[in-house]
């Protein structure tokens, strides 16, 4: 999990190559610190030569979070995201869909509390 100690810190995140049918958190954070959050992320299908580019934002009140996902651009891969509260942990996941592994980068904007 990345961290910073700067209000409204651009952080950018390892990134993480997920398994076709698989779901994997991309980002982790904590909800006592973060009260929303920004990520941009590109998503790669290097097997086919496929990128596209999304922005994810969602903000949470420590029991429920919404989200929203738009600005997506580029060529179509299949994939679902998520934005959660779990385990004491506020959550950013994909989930793949798509015929081959995808990797995703990704940045964070976090706004702290």
């Amino acid at each position: 999990m990345a961290t910073a100690n700067l209000r409204n810190a651009a952080v950018a995140v390892d990134p993480v190559t997920i398994a076709v049918s698989a779901e994997e958190v991309v980002d982790r954070v904590d909800p006592g610190q973060i009260r929303s959050a920004k990520w941009m992320i590109t998503v790669t299908d290097s097997v086919n030569g496929l990128y596209n580019v999304a922005e994810i934002t969602a903000v949470q009140n420590g029991s429920t979070v919404t989200f929203t996902v738009s600005n997506k651009v580029g060529d179509f891969l299949a994939y679902r995201v998520s934005v959660i509260l779990d385990s004491g942990e506020f959550q950013c996941k994909i989930e793949n869909n798509h015929t081959e592994d995808l990797k995703v980068d990704l940045v964070r904007i976090s706004i702290l509390i």
